[in-house]
């Protein structure tokens, strides 16, 4: 699968947003922004840039410009160099048209790019000299640090003269997907039948732009791992549930199996079966790995350059893993020692036990010693 990057030379500086008044509902995938303020202006004819710095790990797959017309305005994608302004041929081209009264006009890339955290790019667009306007922000405050604006004055691009700090209103759109999974166990015994449940969600954030999802099974589930059933589900209902089978989460449930929803979508899969890990894989890891991907179709507009890929598409991994522990054996037994002598003197029961038979024997003895004594008396006393 190709891919294509834009070329940078600027240095990666992540800069803050900062925009001109909030948006209301932004859409999911809404990257940067600069709104129309109360200081704004417009400009006509020429070919004016502003530049970005993107803010997501994803796919720029369009942006907003805020124009009045009517008519069609070009507008192009660059990459830029060290000092942030737009540089060499234009990577992409795109067209649409400006409405009679001042709106917001949404431009597709034919082919979406992939972006990181810091990367510069520039947006440039060509008004011509029929009277179309581009709004400004602000044209006396910077109200966004994280680029510039632009104008191409003899093939050079350099600041306007008529907004030293000012800005250009715009959006821009990176789609973006998130992969987790999870097992329903922390671990499970070696040797013993468990009952296990494994689950997958992707969470999509795209515009129109998208064509269909990728998600499911990229890597082996463990060998001890029996998938009785599997459950599907997405918020945007797309899922047709007759395709919901394991064997098409083993595949990325293959092409255009699920289309893409314009504002993304929620894909939950849930797969439940029984581990019966062998004796010998204790001390041994189970781990799942998972994909969900964002598909493009592949670009018809001829502005595409021809070392673009035809089959642009963002992924993200996800995995999880699960321990697999010995049985525990049961404790043994332990005898209770033996309590030592107290220090009274008294000897241990078993001693005095042994000994408790003198007793009576004295007794008698004694009784018998007092009764001689007594009839010796008696024989004495008599004449």
């Amino acid at each position: 699968m190709k891919r294509r990057a834009l070329a940078i030379c600027a240095s990666l500086l992540l800069a803050g947003l900062v925009p001109g008044m909030a948006l209301a509902n932004p859409p999911s995938n809404l990257d940067q922004h600069n709104n129309v303020g109360s200081g704004n202006g417009n400009r006509w004819g020429g070919t004016y840039a502003q530049t970005v710095t993107a803010g997501k790990t994803g796919m720029l797959s369009g942006f907003d410009l805020n124009l009045q017309g009517p008519g069609t305005v070009t507008a192009y994608i660059y990459s830029v160099d060290g000092s942030g302004k737009p540089t060499g041929s234009p990577v992409e081209t795109t067209s649409a048209g400006a409405p009679v009264s001042q709106a917001w006009v949404h431009y597709s890339l034919p082919l979406p790019l992939p972006v990181t955290p810091g990367l510069k790019f520039g947006i440039a667009f060509d008004l011509g000299g029929s009277g179309i306007f581009a709004f400004t922000s602000n044209e006396t405050s910077d109200t966004y640090p994280a680029g510039n604006a632009y104008e191409l004055v003899s093939g050079v691009w350099q600041t306007p003269a008529f907004m030293t700090v000012g800005r250009f209103a715009f959006r821009t759109y990176v789609d973006t997907v998130g992969t987790v999974l999870q097992w329903d166990k922390p671990q499970i015994t070696a040797g013993v039948s468990t009952p296990l449940t494994l689950t997958a969600t992707m969470t999509f954030a795209n515009g129109a732009e998208a064509g269909n999802y990728l998600a499911g099974q990229i890597g082996l589930l463990p060998t001890w791992f029996s998938v009785t059933h599997i459950t599907c589900s997405d918020t945007a209902g797309k899922i047709v549930q007759s395709d919901c089978t394991v064997a098409n989460f083993l595949n990325e449930f293959g092409p255009n199996l699920i289309p893409a929803n314009i504002g993304g979508d929620v894909l939950t899969f849930t797969l439940t079966g029984t581990a019966h890990p062998a004796s010998s894989t204790a001390g041994t890891t189970g781990s799942a790995t998972g994909r969900g991907c964002v598909a493009y179709p592949p670009p018809t507009f001829p502005q595409v350059q021809p070392a673009a890929a035809q089959d642009p598409t963002t992924c993200t991994d996800g995995s999880a893993t699960v321990q697999v522990v010995a049985v525990l054996a049961a404790p043994s037994p332990t005898q209770a020692p033996t309590p030592p002598p107290t220090s009274t003197g008294v000897a241990p029961a078993s001693d005095a036990g042994s000994s408790a038979w003198l007793l009576p024997l004295g007794l008698i003895a004694l009784i018998a010693s007092l009764g001689f004594i007594a009839f010796r008396r008696r024989r004495i006393a008599q004449p």
